[in-house]
């Protein structure tokens, strides 16, 4: 396991129901890599929001939208079509605000997660290993700039929102201290809220 993972179970413990986890093997069908921090994550924790307000996007069956397509091709759907659009629209009015190109683009950012706010988290793709991606983050309350650079993992970035290091951690998950984690999806359903 992950050494950052193995940490964030530690202050953060997983839900005690075990979920199935997606076929990690099937997302290169879809055109996707991951970094082995964050899919041991969704294997342990699935889907879900960390304190009420970042919701850590995982691959399901369900469509995230309607007409959206199921699994690991809905999770590059919704990268491309909603939030890589979105960022690449700002991009394009604003280019030396907004450097970085989106997924689907070839070192493309690529979301994992979002807040309520329209906060969002990225990984940048630029390194062919996706175990050396780091998180971007861009805050859309905070700035300028309002991109953020943070040097670790998803599970390191999990682990300093959690222990409150990350200097914009109230913004990201809410104040309080610990955040609660709650699963709202897993590879196969999604749960009530």
């Amino acid at each position: 396991m992950h050494s950052a993972v193995r940490q964030l179970t530690a202050v953060l413990p997983p839900p005690a129901e075990a979920a199935p986890a997606p076929p990690w093997e099937r997302a290169g069908e879809a055109g996707l890599r991951f970094p082995t921090d964050y899919r041991e994550f969704v294997d342990l924790y699935g889907g879900g929001t960390l304190g009420g307000e970042l919701n850590v996007i995982a691959p399901t069956l369900r469509p995230f939208q309607p007409g959206y397509p199921r699994g690991f091709p809905g999770f590059a759907r919704l990268a491309a079509d909603d939030v890589g659009a979105t960022f690449t629209d700002l991009r394009e009015s604003d280019p030396d605000a907004n450097p970085y190109p989106l997924y689907p683009n070839p070192g493309g950012l690529l979301v994992w997660a979002t807040t309520y706010n329209a906060d969002h988290c990225f990984w940048d793709t630029r390194d062919d290993d996706p175990d050396r991606w780091p998180v971007v983050v861009w805050l859309r309350h905070v700035g300028p700039p309002q991109w953020r650079e943070f040097d670790g993992c998803v599970a390191d970035f999990l682990l300093a929102l959690v222990n409150g290091s990350y200097e914009h951690a109230d913004l990201l998950v809410g104040p309080g201290s610990p955040p609660r984690w709650t699963r709202t999806s897993d590879w196969s359903r999604w749960y009530d809220a």
